[in-house]
């Protein structure tokens, strides 16, 4: 090549927006941050604005390709651009101005729980399918509060303006990238204007991880195409290069979330995983994976900071759960892996080896890898054997079983002490009111 070529990434998370410049090795060139502000109306609430959202994907851009000039690089050399998401947080929109309805509803809202219940009885459904597997065999995942579809169905049921919008034929709604994409490029987006086999929603084209979706239409990175997308825990997988059957990566983040790739062949799990679509690159049959999720994670971290200020940096927490305790892989990313104590006892209880690679911008970089194989910056997979592998470090498990066991069994006891807690509490204060 004559010319210098980096990956732009738009790593759209619940906390924060980064965008993050990569070359062709995987090395970070420079990126920028910003968090933005979560909104609680009601206990197990949790909304975005999404005009917040778009502000701050703007920012991270505009000072990203300042930075990048300060290097010594003009914004041209930016070839293309990736997208990650929080995947379920739900956008419900105006198609004649663009504009939002209302709030987004956050991937870890509890308040669709009456709505999954009253989906999972439809009696048009035989008797054996209502249940919240109602839709497990068609897509891989149970009806939950989590997912976007139930979200979209509250929406419909209390906030008139999207039930308007519906009526006459205007809604839009999708998730965190759909809506970037739909506002930040030069493209068509299809109306989704019915509601599964509930409502019979009109889903919009399904297309590879891998594609052109559109163009950047303002700003520094003005027609530059956006030709990757991957929700962040599948981007993860692709940045952490788990491509064969038996890869898993784990995520710590604001929450969990561990995905194991299971190949071309989709695989349903009787112990509570979802089966998920991994990803799609170009005319390659899609991956799948299985993937287990826990919903709080960085965000307690956040909450021993904020709320009870019990440390005054996020990563204090590490030498608070030292206290001199002693304490096939596991690929691992994310903000709470920067902690070597959280990653050490992943070993020992898991009894494997841990990596953690020295650039963990992963979940960035599962994006730029999708937009880099669109463009042919990258041919196939096989081309990514030499991308973010210096500096890499393994956990190795250092306890014995019987120390192993003792603590999987405190742990187990902890999380049964913990229960109930708060109606014990409401016993001795005679209060029903959130403590």
């Amino acid at each position: 090549m004559t010319k210098k070529q980096f990956i732009g990434s738009i790593d759209q998370g619940t906390t924060s927006t980064r965008f993050v410049i990569f070359d062709q090795d995987g090395r970070v060139i420079t990126y920028h941050q910003k968090e933005f502000e979560q909104h609680y109306l009601h206990p197990g609430w949790v909304e975005h604005d999404p005009h917040d959202i778009l502000a701050s994907v703007d920012t991270c851009i505009e000072h990203a390709i300042r930075k990048l000039s300060l290097l010594g690089y003009e914004a041209s050399t930016v070839s293309c651009i990736g997208i990650t998401n929080q995947r379920e947080t739900t956008v419900a929109w105006d198609s004649e101005t663009g504009q939002p309805l209302c709030p987004a509803i956050v991937w870890s809202d509890g308040r669709t729980s009456n709505t999954v219940k009253e989906l999972a009885s439809q009696k048009h459904l035989p008797k054996e399918k209502q249940t919240a597997n109602a839709l497990k065999d068609i897509c891989g995942l149970p009806l939950a509060t989590y997912f976007s579809a139930v979200k979209l169905r509250w929406m419909l049921d209390h906030v008139p303006e999207v039930r308007e919008a519906h009526e006459q034929n205007r809604l839009q709604f999708g998730t965190i990238d759909t809506w970037l994409i739909y506002i930040n490029s030069c493209t068509d987006s299809l109306t989704m204007d019915r509601f599964f086999r509930f409502e019979g929603i009109k889903l919009a084209k399904i297309v590879p991880s891998s594609y052109e979706y559109g163009k950047i239409h303002s700003g520094s990175l003005k027609g530059v195409p956006i030709t990757g997308c991957l929700g962040d825990q599948q981007s993860a997988l692709t940045g952490q290069k788990c491509f064969h059957v038996g890869d898993v990566k784990n995520t710590y983040g604001t929450g969990c979330f561990m995905l194991f790739n299971t190949g071309e062949t989709p695989v349903y799990s009787q112990n509570g995983l979802l089966t998920t679509v991994a990803y799609q690159f170009g005319k390659d049959k899609p991956v799948y994976a299985l993937e287990g999720s826990i919903a709080v994670a960085g965000s307690s971290i956040q909450w021993l900071r904020n709320n009870m200020g019990i440390i005054d940096n996020s990563k204090d927490i590490g030498t608070l759960a030292d206290s001199n305790s002693p304490l096939r892989s596991l690929k691992v990313d994310g903000g709470m892996s920067n902690s070597d104590v959280c990653m050490q006892i992943q070993a020992d209880i898991l009894n494997i080896e841990v990596e953690r690679p020295e650039m963990r911008e992963t979940t960035a970089l599962g994006a730029a890898i999708a937009a880099g194989l669109a463009t042919g910056m990258w041919k196939s997979i096989e081309d990514l054997n030499d991308v973010n592998v210096d500096g890499d470090t393994v956990f190795k498990p250092k306890i014995s079983e019987e120390e192993r066991n003792k603590m999987y069994t405190g742990w187990k006891e902890a999380i049964t002490r913990s229960l109930g807690w708060a109606d014990i509490v409401s016993e001795i204060t005679g209060s029903d009111k959130d403590c």
